[in-house]
């Protein structure tokens, strides 16, 4: 008899800071149960992973944590979020949802149409990393000059 490993949809979403809403993550859960829904994908077993009050740019974070070892021991079925950013906006998304694919897992962002399972998904996620970590760099700087 085999044994098969248990697999899972992943919902994460995130918020950066204490002073945004904590119902933040329950939009975003709400948002990406509406489209998988929508796309037909049974996420009646989804587990719902919350990073609360945690900057993108922190490469450790609890929850994320969490996942990259629940994705290194293959229990990841698909990863969802409702924006890239959500996930990271470091410059390490492109690098983590790769590995993701190679371990067999499959990787969609509702927000911006981005699925692992569509031919070119490599430029998409590359462009939206570049994107994300710029933006937050900018505001960075904005910050710190005002």
């Amino acid at each position: 008899m085999s044994t098969q490993k248990k697999t899972y949809i992943v919902i994460y979403t995130r918020y950066s800071s204490d002073l945004q809403s904590a119902k933040s993550c329950v939009d975003q859960e709400r948002e990406i149960q509406d489209a998988l829904s929508r796309s037909e994908i049974d996420h009646s077993d989804a587990i719902v992973i919350y990073d609360e009050a945690e900057s993108g740019t922190k490469v450790f974070r609890d929850q994320f944590a969490r996942i990259e070892a629940m994705m290194s021991a293959g229990e990841i079925d698909i990863l969802v979020v409702d924006d890239q950013s959500r996930l990271s906006r470091a410059d390490n998304a492109f690098g983590f949802i790769t590995d993701l694919v190679y371990a067999g897992g499959r990787f969609i962002s509702t927000g911006e149409g981005i699925d692992t399972n569509q031919t070119g998904w490599e430029l998409r996620v590359k462009v939206m990393e570049l994107h994300n970590s710029t933006t937050i760099r900018e505001l960075g700087r904005r910050v710190r000059r005002g």
